[in-house]
């Protein structure tokens, strides 16, 4: 009727016989998750990155055909063919290669 599923509504009414009519507290809350893969952006990192996406957008970039006149600056578009995670792969072998250390 509310648009809840058959497990979700046994979770409550079990949560309801133990401890009574409280607020449910969901199981995760106060842990914070773990990935190994996160980067912590300093402010000297943006500064690198900011550089390669410029210079990246400068080489391989088409510059938009059409232009507002109230637009102060030109759009510049990537070919198909480039996805995010190429332009990222390409810049970690650019900072690997500048900085020597990894991304």
């Amino acid at each position: 009727m509310v648009g809840i599923t058959k497990y979700y509504l046994e979770t409550l009414q079990q949560d309801f016989q133990k401890n009574g009519l409280t607020q449910r507290i969901h199981g995760n809350t106060g842990r914070i998750p773990h990935l190994s893969s996160k980067v912590i952006i300093t402010p000297e990192l943006k500064d690198i990155i900011k550089t390669f996406i410029s210079d990246y957008a400068q080489i391989h970039g088409l510059p938009s055909p059409l232009r507002h006149r109230t637009d102060s600056m030109a759009f510049i578009y990537l070919p198909t063919s480039t996805t995010y995670k190429s332009v990222y792969n390409e810049f970690k072998v650019a900072y690997l290669q500048e900085y020597g250390s990894d991304v």
